[in-house]
């Protein structure tokens, strides 16, 4: 029988860890609710799905690992996998290599290097948004300084006092 953990991992951060074999519909749905939720909490900025655990795993669930994917990049967020059975012989392992799984969502090895990915990716985005934030500052500074020059060019064409 599947079962599956949710835990936080830090600011934003929540990791959720089915133990077993997802197969089948009641399988797959049961991930995914732990999923959904994850996502539905505004607290929840990243999931890394860890699949350590995991014996096996259709092919419906791959296709739900792009999808929910896609909904956390749509909502600013992000989609991780760890997958510690790296291992050539490991069917998760050759899953995620054949269909190709790695190419859409970042897969770690471990869940260490995973989490310090997310934290330093989170430093570098408030670094980018600061940066912005100040770009933004300085582009208003100029359009007010245009402004004001454009009514007084207007001012003085109309000589008005």
């Amino acid at each position: 029988m599947l079962k599956v953990y949710i835990k936080r991992a830090g600011n934003g951060i929540y990791v959720i860890g089915p133990i077993g074999r997802i197969i089948g519909k009641k399988e797959d749905d049961k991930v995914n609710k732990a999923i959904n939720k994850c996502e539905r909490n505004k607290k929840c900025k990243h999931i890394i799905l860890d699949l350590s655990d995991v014996d096996f795993m259709d092919s419906a669930f791959v296709g739900a690992i792009g999808y929910h994917y896609a909904m956390m990049s749509h909502d600013g967020g992000d989609l991780f996998v760890v997958n510690q059975n790296t291992s050539p012989f490991n069917y998760v392992h050759r899953i995620i290599e054949f269909f190709s799984v790695d190419k859409v969502v970042r897969v770690y090895p471990t869940m260490e290097e995973c989490v310090n990915t997310v934290h330093e990716s989170d430093r570098k985005k408030a670094i980018m948004d600061e940066a912005e934030k100040i770009r933004q500052e300085e582009i208003d500074e100029e359009v007010e300084a245009e402004i004001e020059k454009n009514l007084d060019r207007d001012t003085k064409k109309l000589n008005i006092k």
